[in-house]
């Protein structure tokens, strides 16, 4: 089918005048919410099962990504990444309640895709290493040709997104996704700030043992120089505190940095 074509094909879908063009600067599909124009990438392997897909799947947003462009910004800005994996997900499960013929044409389109390294597989030597943001993103797409490993909570969050369902979903989605990475974030801080202490404490002499005659007097003179130091203890307290209330600052910061780098470290490429 030629450009044309593949425009008429959108138009009837969407029941509406979307226009359609190809651009050698695109590196994926895109749909632009106020010109109502769908941007098609030109792939040497750009098949007929590529292109029904892509072009559906933009159709999918023009029909069910109803947001105003502020609407949409403000989540892409929020959300990151993570916002447009949900988002798909969301337009894709309601298209295809809609138009059934299209689960077909969706399965074998990501098929060819990813036998095509359009998600970059061929690089990642170990999926537990990737974002949980981008094994969601492979989960939904190619998780019928592709194990794609969770563990714990992150099964509950594949299959709300496989399920997904409405605009409002996709927003708590995002939401309790974020709140569990930052909880997650906390207890890896807790861990590195708070290693064991057995060691130390194997190091304390037992109270219980008799003190000799050396012993006695060293710790008669340990008590004189605890004394005479405790106004300097005291102003290491006040230091260690600020440095305590800086440290957990900074410790806020790292966990912010985390979980961004979780919500836009997606391996390969996905649409817009």
């Amino acid at each position: 089918m030629n450009q044309k074509s593949w425009e008429l094909y959108s138009q009837i879908l969407s029941q509406e005048s979307v226009t359609l063009e190809y651009s050698k600067y695109a590196d994926t599909a895109s749909f632009n919410l106020d010109e109502r124009k769908i941007t098609l990438p030109i792939f040497e392997y750009m098949s007929d099962d590529v292109t029904q897909l892509l072009v559906s799947h933009e159709i999918g947003h023009a029909l069910h990504s109803t947001y105003t462009t502020d609407e949409f910004k403000e989540c892409v800005d929020k959300y990151l990444d993570l916002f447009n994996v949900v988002e798909d997900a969301h337009i894709e499960n309601r298209l295809k309640k809609s138009f059934n013929g299209l689960k077909i044409i969706f399965k074998d389109g990501y098929k060819t895709l990813n036998e095509n390294d359009f998600f970059g597989l061929s690089e990642v030597e170990d999926m537990k290493s990737l974002s949980l943001t981008s094994r969601l993103n492979l989960f939904y797409k190619v998780g019928h040709i592709v194990d794609i490993p969770f563990e714990g909570r992150e099964n509950e969050f594949a299959m709300r997104l496989k399920f997904i369902s409405s605009k409002n979903d996709v927003i708590k989605l995002c939401d309790d996704i974020i709140e569990y990475l930052k909880e997650e974030r906390k207890e890896e801080k807790k861990e590195e700030n708070n290693p064991t202490n057995e060691e130390d404490s194997n190091n304390f002499p037992n109270s219980n043992s008799p003190m000799s005659s050396e012993e006695e007097t060293s710790k008669d003179n340990n008590e004189t120089n605890d004394n005479n130091s405790s106004s300097k203890k005291k102003e290491e307290i006040k230091e260690n505190d600020v440095n305590n209330s800086s440290s957990f600052e900074r410790s806020k910061e790292d966990v912010d940095t985390n979980i961004n780098d979780e919500l836009t470290d997606i391996v390969g490429k996905t649409f817009n």
